[in-house]
Order: C-alpha cells, then structure tokens, then sequence
C-alpha cells in the first residue's frame, strides 16, 4: 500500500533547521491531506520552541513493479538530465534527473539530450501531456497551477554529489 508523507521543517532561534515526518494513507482527497497537515501542525506547535517553515508532501509509492528498475554498468547519479519547460503562464519549470542513461544523450561531446529517443520523448511527453490515470488526466503544472506546455531545453549536465570516497 502506498503512503503519503508529510514533512515538517522547523527552525530555531539560530536559523537551524530541522525536520519531523508523519505518514498517512494514501487515497485521502487533498482537501482532507491539507486538514490533517494543518492540525498535525497545530499539534507540533503545542510541542516545540522553533518555527513550522513548511509542510511538504510526499507520495511514497511502490516501485517492485517498474521492469526496467536496475542499475546500470555505467549508471551515474552526477549525470544528470537537466529539462526546462515553460507553463502557459510562461513560467520556467526545471527539472533535473540524476543518472540519466547514456542512449538519452544525443552524441559524445554534445550536451543535448536527444528529444527523439523513445525514453526522452515519453518523459517530455508525461511532462507536457499529463499522465492518464484512472478516471483522471494529471498534467504537471508550475508552482502556480499552470500547465506545462513546451519544452525549452534537454541537455546533460554533471552535478557533484557531495559523497566523499
């Protein structure tokens, strides 16, 4: 079964940040979701010294199912596929896929993801088209609702991960 999480950030009089989660059943209508996260937060509020920042939601989904889920020889989570779409409001919308496979990448030396790989094209398309699912189309949207409906840029960048080895 597939949960929802939902995370609180929480400063101190430092400027430190903080985090508690709490997880919840998925299924619940938003309207319901935004209720509970606003009592949930009424109840931290009693409990702590610090400042609720904010509240995020994460759907936390099975993926047992996905059939081309397995690490590649050469899989790279500091490659990284790096989409810029624009909203109908013109909104900029960025998002980046860490380890990105090398087929996506249009030639050696080229930054360019190539559009037409049926991979690149099927994200491009989820991201402009939405996603049919069970009685509903869900189309991606920018921070303010809008739609996204064009692709700017897809390219490859390298990002550095932090780890140390």
């Amino acid at each position: 079964m597939a949960t929802i999480s939902l995370v609180y950030e929480i400063e101190d009089d430092d400027g430190d940040l903080g985090s508690t989660s709490v997880r919840v059943q998925d299924g619940l209508l938003i309207s319901s979701l935004t209720g509970f996260a606003v009592g949930y937060a009424n109840a931290l509020d009693d409990l702590i010294g610090g400042v609720i920042r904010s509240v995020s939601a994460f759907v936390n989904a099975t993926t047992g199912t996905l059939t081309g889920n397995d690490v590649g020889l050469t899989s790279d989570v500091e490659q990284v596929g790096k989409f810029e779409f624009l909203s109908s409001l013109g909104t900029r919308v960025k998002v980046n896929i860490p380890a990105i496979n090398e087929p996506a990448i249009v030639a050696p030396g080229s930054d360019a993801l190539n559009q037409s790989n049926p991979a690149v094209a099927a994200f491009i398309a989820a991201m402009e088209d939405g996603i049919n699912v069970t009685g509903a189309l869900i189309e991606p949207c920018d921070i303010g609702g809008a739609s996204i409906v064009s692709t700017v840029f897809a390219r490859e960048a390298f990002r550095n991960s932090g780890a140390r080895r």
